[in-house]
């Protein structure tokens, strides 16, 4: 019979030797897979972990820069509004004249110091404004204004501000000066009614408006005040 007794014994034993072998190289590579599975693992969840916390670094610096931006343009605006001259765009004069128009006809003189450009600058779109309202309103007008001195300091009173609007004693134009400064205030811009006298005097009319426009106020004016008034709400 082929193989021999021997042969076949030998065979048998080295198979065993064989499977057996086979059988711990199993063992060993199902342990070393699952060790280094393992390992594997943690270095991927660390890796995460690193990622996570780069990214969330950059996040951070991200956010910084964008408020950095953020309070650099308010700055900006802050400093805009505080600077900026009056004015009406021309945009806006035809919408700015709307409550004006009942007044048509109304004689007005506007004016303003000479040695103040803001000032003329204003006055200019007032008048074209005023003349789209169909007002009888003239060259803006330079009044210069002299202060007493020298004088201790203290003496003379406060340079008047913003937009002083007058009237006759004329019911028509009073209700067009109550309108004119209604008018100032909705677009952001400081007015008030003027005291007796002043630009009234001047080549006088029973039924005038007096417009003087005294240097920019303090603080922002126009758009800019509108929106400072609207984020306070």
């Amino acid at each position: 019979m082929w193989p021999s007794e021997e042969w076949a014994s030998k065979t048998y034993d080295w198979a065993n030797i064989g499977l057996i072998a086979s059988l711990v190289a199993g063992v060993i590579s199902t342990f070393l897979v699952v060790w280094m599975g393992n390992v594997k693992e943690g270095y991927l969840k660390q890796s995460l972990a690193q990622s996570k916390q780069q990214t969330a670094t950059l996040e951070l610096q991200a956010a910084g820069l964008i408020k950095a931006a953020e309070d650099e343009k308010s700055a900006r605006v802050e400093l805009e509004s505080r600077v900026a001259w009056r004015r009406l765009r021309a945009e806006e004069q035809p919408k700015f004249c709307v409550p004006l128009k009942p007044f048509g006809g109304q004689t007005a003189l506007i004016a303003y110091n000479p040695n103040d450009l803001e000032a003329f600058t204003f006055a200019l779109t007032i008048a074209s404004a005023l003349r789209m309202a169909n007002w009888d309103v003239t060259e803006p007008l330079a009044v210069l204004e002299m202060r007493e001195g020298p004088v201790p300091l203290g003496t003379n009173p406060p340079l008047q501000t913003g937009v002083i609007v007058g009237s006759t004693n004329d019911e028509g134009s009073q209700k067009a000066a109550r309108a004119l400064i209604a008018t100032l205030h909705s677009y952001g811009f400081d007015a008030s009614k003027a005291s007796e006298g002043g630009l009234l005097n001047i080549h006088p009319t029973p039924d005038r408006v007096s417009i003087a426009v005294e240097y920019k106020p303090e603080g922002p004016q126009g758009e800019y005040k509108l929106r400072k008034l609207n984020n306070k709400k």
